[in-house]
């Protein structure tokens, strides 16, 4: 494709043509986002890219009363950009956003958005991830990167209504296109995805090695145990008290970065007679100084050697699904593909 000047492009997002493999939603979490910040005055809605009248907060109510939808409900997400080709490097530039959703009336437009006047929330807020996402990307980079399913809906001063295959063969052209290099946001960094898991005594002997190491430690070191909220299931006036722990919830913190993965425990929760205590950092569980095996509990726990369930990674829950065969893609670096929905 010949190199072109700076040209107008108006792309479209619809919440519901994005894959869950993707990672995210941004039309679904892009309008929750801004949504608390335009009710507050914090962010500027206006009618249209001209910004000739402020749309306020009460104005707003009016258009989700009148559409029966609420703003953060919305079903399309407008982008507006200025798009550049020149020595076969595709540069394109933010310039603002729209957002409306479809009625039985037809199409209701909630307003616009000043891309400058929200770049520094973009750059500075992570955009919330399924299973298959990062927890460590921002807002601007999943649009300045374009992972995500788009449609062309004007170039220029073409609208495609003559011809709409036309604006299917400039995508291709452009984004779908080896020999053309399109200007991305930084990708080589560390990314992050958390995970939380529950661990149970369930009579398998790993299990119960872990679970027995606790409990005795706890019972031979009231202090530290009282030091972790363990008032909240035992009395202090029990000089000696049944301490007896029967399940863990702990959340790590996966790290992958050139090719290699690792994690470190970031909260562990005690379940003691029945009753969870609060959350605990991996410090406190260093502190400890249980031997489970030979190993110190914060490496036998990282090994995995026994019976887990996890129960959610990033914000998405997980149900019914094959812990152990998860863990195995995590470490292997398959983090774009873990659920299939």
């Amino acid at each position: 494709m010949a190199s072109f000047e700076p040209t107008n492009v108006l792309i479209t997002l619809k919440k519901s043509s994005q894959a869950d493999s993707i990672g995210y939603n941004l039309p679904s979490e892009f309008a929750k986002f801004l949504y608390p910040k335009i009710m507050d005055g914090t962010i500027s809605l206006w009618d249209g890219p001209l910004k000739e009248i402020r749309i306020t907060a009460d104005a707003l109510k009016e258009i989700e009363q009148s559409s029966q939808k609420k703003f953060s409900s919305g079903d399309y997400l407008l982008i507006h950009e200025i798009w550049t080709l020149a020595k076969r490097t595709l540069d394109t530039k933010t310039i603002g956003f729209t957002f409306l959703t479809i009625n039985e009336s037809g199409k209701v437009t909630y307003g616009y958005i000043d891309y400058k006047d929200i770049m520094v929330l973009l750059d500075k807020n992570f955009i919330p991830a399924n299973a298959n996402g990062f927890l460590n990307i921002t807002f601007r980079e999943t649009i300045q990167n374009k992972e995500f399913n788009f449609s062309i809906n004007q170039f220029g001063s073409d609208d495609f209504k003559a011809d709409p295959s036309k604006a299917f063969e400039i995508q291709n052209q452009l984004l779908n296109n080896s020999s053309i290099k399109v200007y991305l946001a930084s990708k080589d960094i560390a990314r992050y995805k958390s995970i939380t898991y529950e661990v149970l005594k369930n009579g398998t002997e790993n299990n119960d090695s872990l679970f027995l190491a606790l409990s005795l430690y706890f019972r031979n070191n009231l202090e530290q145990f009282f030091n972790l909220g363990g008032d909240q299931s035992v009395s202090f006036i029990n000089k000696e008290p049944e301490i007896n722990i029967t399940k863990l919830k702990l959340n790590e913190l996966y790290k992958t970065y050139k090719g290699q993965v690792t994690s470190e425990i970031t909260s562990i929760q005690f379940y003691v007679n029945g009753k969870y205590l609060p959350p605990n950092d991996l410090a406190t569980l260093r502190k400890t100084e249980v031997n489970i095996k030979s190993q110190t509990s914060e490496n036998f726990i990282l090994e995995k050697k026994y019976d887990l369930t996890i129960t959610s990674i990033n914000s998405e829950e997980i149900n019914n699904r094959n812990s152990f065969e998860l863990i195995k893609k995590i470490n292997e670096g398959n983090w774009k593909q873990l659920v299939k929905h």
